[in-house]
Order: structure tokens, then sequence, then C-alpha cells
């Protein structure tokens, strides 16, 4: 056995720990703290159980993908490290085939962040639960009709559907894996043309006021200029004052084209 075949054994399951911990955390957090403490402040909101559904999805699949070969019949050669039974593997594939769950939630998760940044609005309880409707019965039917098929069975390094049923891997994996990330690159495009949008407009308004509130101080500090350039010129008893404060008046028309 090489060096990298025990590798390729050994190493997911040490990423798979990190993803599987990553989950648990999020699913403690959500269920734990938020559903145990009073208030509105606390009170989980849909995307938290969006969120909650698809740690779920993906600790089911990260529970399978860390036992990487163990699950694998012990009679399979050229494996490392398989002790498992036909049963034990098509539990593994079974597990592994619900994390197609990950990437709907990603998308309901997409359709979301849409709805309140856009549309300034929240989904309501029935969207909702169409979408975890649609995101657990994707994994689930697909993980089913593949246990009823047969088409469960020892692929490389785990237990998933067998390398000759490529099309079922595309039907029940590949294909709706990247329609998920069309749709959710889609979606994500549109909420940052919108920000943006946003952000030029505000922009172009602080640009606005900018401009009128430097005006506005321009005039008021000429203004009080002249006030006092006409008072000194009265309390000093200038008889010549009026011209004074006619070269003053021109004075503040000069500053005020100056300023437009």
């Amino acid at each position: 056995m090489s060096t990298e075949q025990k590798l390729q054994a050994i190493l997911p399951r040490i990423t798979g720990l990190m993803s599987w911990l990553g989950s648990l955390s999020i699913i403690v957090d959500i269920v734990v703290r938020k559903y145990r403490k009073r208030g509105s402040n606390s009170k989980p909101t849909a995307q938290h159980r969006l969120m909650l559904g698809m740690s779920f999805c993906d600790m089911c699949a990260t529970t399978s993908w860390m036992m990487t070969t163990w699950p694998i019949p012990a009679d399979t050669p050229n494996t490392y490290a398989a002790y498992g039974t036909y049963g034990t593997c098509q539990a593994q594939a079974f597990f592994m085939q619900l994390s197609l769950g990950v990437p709907f939630y990603n998308l309901c998760l997409a359709i979301y962040y849409y709805l309140v940044i856009v549309k300034n609005s929240q989904p309501s309880r029935v969207v909702e639960g169409c979408m975890h409707f649609v995101c657990l019965g994707a994994a689930f039917s697909t993980a089913i009709a593949s246990l009823a098929m047969g088409l469960f069975g020892y692929a490389l390094f785990w237990c998933w559907i067998k390398g000759e049923y490529n099309m079922f891997r595309w039907l029940f994996f590949y294909g709706p894996l990247w329609a998920n990330i069309v749709g959710v690159t889609a979606i994500m495009s549109v909420i940052y043309y919108t920000i943006r949008k946003q952000e030029n407009r505000q922009l172009k308004w602080t640009a606005r006021w900018t401009i009128r509130s430097q005006r506005n101080t321009t005039n008021n500090n000429v203004e009080g200029a002249h006030n006092q350039v006409s008072a000194t010129a009265n309390s000093n008893g200038v008889g010549g004052g009026i011209p004074a404060i006619e070269i003053m008046e021109t004075t503040v028309h000069l500053e005020l084209r100056i300023g437009e």
C-alpha cells in the first residue's frame, strides 16, 4: 500500500472533523442559546432555521466522510484500512448523499438575502417551509432512490454511487450541485449590483450636501466680515462709511461668484 493511498484515507478524517465541529457549533448556538433565551432579540429567524438545516445535512455527510475507508467491505482489494461490511458501506453512501442538501440550503440562503436586502421583506412561514421541503426532499429522495436501485457501493476512497453509474452521479448530485452554484452566483450578483447602486446614490447625495454646506459656510463668513467692517467704519465716525460698505458688498458678490 503506497503512502499516497494512506494519506488520502487519513487526511479527510482531519478535515472532516473540523467541518463536523463547525456544523455542531452552529447547531448548538441556534438550538441551545437561541431557543432557550427569552425575548424577541434572541428569537430564531428564518436565516437561523435555514442554517440549522444546512448544518444538519453537513454533519450527516461529514460523519460518513470522516470514516473514509473504514466502512468499505474488508475483502475489497487494494484498499487501506477497510474493516466494514456490505451494510456499513451502504450506510456510509446513504449519509454521503445527504450532502446534496447543503448546496440547496445555500441557494435558499441566497434567496433569503435577496428578499431581505433587495425587496426589504422577510420570507413567510409557507415560503420557508417550502425551502426546507425542497432541500431535505432533494437529499433524502436521491439517497433513498440510490439505495433502492442498488447504485451504492465501493467508490475508491469511500462508499457512494459506484463509478459505473456515472449518469446517476450527474443526475443525483453533480447536476443539481452546478445548478445551485449558478443560481447562487446570479442572486448574489443582483444583490451586489443593488448595494453598489445604493452606495453610488448615497455618495452622490453626500457630495451635493457637502457642496451646499461649504457654500453656506462661505456666505456666512463673508456676511460676518461685511458686518464687522461696517461696524468698525461707523464706530470710527468715518464719513466715508458708505463707500466702505459698498466696497464690502462688492467683495461679497465676488466671493459668492467664486463660491459658485
